[in-house]
């Protein structure tokens, strides 16, 4: 049966310890953290030491969640690698599976060296690294295409690829485009809905403050879903800020993408 994380973009509005509690209150296999915080959302950092992270480890050993994914380690052209390393050793401590990287330098040889590091720096605490394409100004990997070519060049034994409907649809892509990819190669993907056809502004916006419910968009959430391998973990990235506006509640934001997506599963 298909694996069903919550991301932590469907209820930024919380602190990260309370999106494990509404995880697995509402039956979701896993969540996925953002340790390094986001400024653009007032996320703050979760780092060792700190009650947030003691919160966290506590609301994990409760309820027996797993953590999927943790973000954020972007490839910049100034990337300090010590800098990330407490989040490492928090995401080892929580039991992460992979952390999700970017790639934001437009040097080809300095970012993939910098991406190779990335990936012996993650084994190092029994990380994979999953690397996502997007359509971004800032990203220089804009197509799933892209991206695998850009794994492959890295050869890293722990380097694969995660997937983003939207992303994967402003690029040009279309689901039928999984069937090119080795599955071992997929270890993560997101679903959410959207406009078919957004313009750069909506698709910018979007991506961070506002995107639909699966199945109440556009978007071909259905073939996406059936183009993945079965073993691949879907994690709900659907944040709806002006519901959150409205004062619709995280818990029932959740829900509401969660049940949405088991009747696309078993449609």
């Amino acid at each position: 049966m298909r694996k069903i994380s919550l991301d932590w973009l469907t209820v930024y509005d919380v602190q990260q310890p309370e999106l494990v509690e509404i995880a697995s209150e509402l039956g979701y296999q896993a969540f996925s953290a953002i340790l390094s915080g986001f400024s653009l959302l007032e996320i703050p950092a979760i780092t060792p030491g700190t009650s947030l992270a003691a919160d966290m480890a506590v609301e994990i050993e409760r309820t027996g969640m797993a953590l999927h994914n943790i973000e954020f380690f972007p490839i910049t052209p100034d990337i300090n690698m010590t800098e990330y390393q407490p989040f490492f050793e928090l995401g080892e401590t929580f039991g992460a599976g992979n952390l999700v990287s970017v790639v934001m330098d437009d040097h080809p040889t300095r970012s993939l060296d910098n991406f190779c590091k990335l990936c012996e720096s993650a084994a190092s605490f029994g990380m994979s690294v999953v690397l996502e394409p997007m359509s971004m100004p800032t990203s220089m990997l804009k197509s799933v295409d892209d991206a695998v070519a850009f794994i492959g060049n890295a050869s890293q034994p722990n380097a694969g690829l995660q997937i983003d409907l939207l992303h994967l649809m402003k690029s040009g892509g279309k689901p039928a485009d999984i069937r090119r990819i080795d599955p071992a190669l997929i270890l993560s993907a997101q679903l959410c809905d959207g406009p078919a056809s957004p313009t750069n502004e909506q698709y910018f916006h979007n991506a961070v403050y506002e995107r639909q419910i699966p199945g109440e968009g556009e978007l071909p959430v259905e073939e996406f879903l059936r183009e993945l391998p079965e073993t691949v973990m879907v994690g709900i990235e659907v944040p709806l800020t002006s519901q959150a506006k409205q004062g619709i509640g995280p818990r029932e934001r959740a829900r509401n993408c969660l049940e949405a997506t088991h009747c696309l599963i078993d449609s």
